[in-house]
């Protein structure tokens, strides 16, 4: 079996796909769900509760290692793909869209939030040819063929249930 590298691939015909040297070493999922206190009681003496809806997941990698010691080639240029992806695309007015796939599995439909990074490994005239992407975050968009609910839910009168 080949070795496939993860990449971000891109919903957006003019934006290129970013494909990994190495394949991260963790990926850490965060979900939530989004409640709001607010000032009263909704019975027995405790704040009313209203349930909003779950939260776009939120995905980090971590460990990601960028090495050309090899051909030569700055490691920089594979770093500024990824800091691309955080700007505002201006044809698109907003990041671009990738979904993160690794072999044939599919993660997450996802724009990149953060991106912290370390280099790592110099030629001796200080040109970096190793780094380490320490946390790579992305927040999920939804699809498609998602469907988003709006109905926020009040637990104000517990009574009537």
């Amino acid at each position: 079996m080949a070795l496939e590298k993860a990449q971000f691939i891109s919903d957006d015909s003019n934006v290129a796909t970013i494909e990994f040297l190495f394949n991260p070493t963790t990926i850490t999922v965060k979900r939530s769900f989004n409640a709001e206190d607010e000032p009263g009681t909704g019975g027995g003496g405790l704040p009313k509760v209203n349930y909003k809806g779950p939260c776009s997941a939120e995905v980090t990698l971590s460990e990601v290692i960028l090495d050309t010691y090899e051909t030569g080639v700055d490691v920089m240029t594979y770093i500024t793909k990824f800091e691309t992806a955080l700007e505002k695309n201006e044809s698109l007015g907003r990041p671009p869209i990738y979904t993160l796939t690794w072999g044939s599995k599919k993660y997450i439909k996802c724009f990149i939030t953060s991106l912290t990074y370390q280099l790592t490994r110099f030629y001796s005239d200080g040109v970096p040819v190793q780094a380490k992407i320490t946390n790579l975050t992305m927040k999920e968009v939804e699809t498609l063929t998602s469907t988003v609910s709006s109905t926020s839910y009040d637990t104000t009168n517990r009574s009537a249930r």
